[in-house]
């Protein structure tokens, strides 16, 4: 953890700069934040795929097939419908142009019958990512409780859940950091670049919570290199994330 950590250094945090904070369908405050300069390094997602079966299928994979046009990347918490059972994308997977790949996935449900091809459906909610950061990790008794409060929050997708934004988000309760995703520009190190004065509340909550959660043993961080952009995850061993999403479920 503390090698991460120092990706957080004082001068990529005063790069930070945060949108309005808002409430999802679980009480928790999402902020929308970015970091400077990392905008012209972000990857395109991949949407206009043909991803099917493998054959027998496999519930742990499906086979993204033939892409077309510019390189494009399956990305962790990308949501997959249909086919033998509602998944996600659990490994951010690159796919050369021209070229099938197989795409590690989860299941977000217990079907398992045919209800036609799989479709890509965007990346899931930041609390819905922070659980699934939660269930793949090495906290076993954490991990299945994650692993039931993310079936019981997809069972139903809320319209009001919007998906992560794509330059990044932190998940708090109160001013507890439970999870967060940060796009990191290429040379963290160079000055940030100038841009309009954001409201200086959430911006410095969410600075403020990033440096106490850098030296936080109960905190677990997850670095992925694409191209020259890194993706720094970061979510908090609690309990309280799947606790506030089984609360919700229950009263739905």
């Amino acid at each position: 953890m503390p090698h991460h950590a120092r990706l957080l250094s004082p001068r990529l945090l005063s790069a930070i700069t945060a949108g309005p904070p808002g409430r999802d369908r679980f009480g928790l405050t999402v902020i929308p934040i970015q970091v400077r300069g990392a905008d012209a390094a972000r990857p395109q997602l991949a949407q206009p795929l043909d991803i099917r079966e493998l054959q027998p299928p496999v519930p742990g994979k499906v086979v993204a097939a033939g892409a077309t046009g510019p390189a494009r990347t399956a990305a962790f918490g990308q949501r997959l419908t249909g086919g033998m059972a509602d998944r996600v994308v659990v490994a951010t997977s690159p796919m050369r142009r021209g070229e099938n790949a197989l795409i590690p996935v989860a299941p977000l449900e217990p079907r398992w019958w045919d209800e036609g091809p799989l479709r890509l459906r965007g990346q899931l909610s930041p609390a819905l990512l922070a659980l699934l950061h939660l269930a793949m990790s090495d906290w076993i008794g954490l991990r299945s409780l994650a692993r039931t409060a993310l079936w019981e929050a997809c069972r139903e997708p809320s319209l009001d859940d919007p998906a992560a934004e794509e330059g990044g988000w932190a998940l708090l309760d109160g001013p507890t950091l439970l999870a967060a995703h940060l796009m990191l520009p290429p040379a963290a190190s160079s000055p940030p670049v100038p841009g309009p004065p954001p409201d200086p509340r959430p911006s410095a909550l969410v600075r403020r919570a990033l440096s106490d959660a850098a030296w936080d043993d109960r905190v677990g961080w997850a670095v992925h290199s694409q191209g020259h952009l890194i993706k720094l995850s970061i979510v908090r061993a609690s309990f309280t994330l799947p606790d506030a999403v089984l609360r919700a479920a229950a009263l739905d």
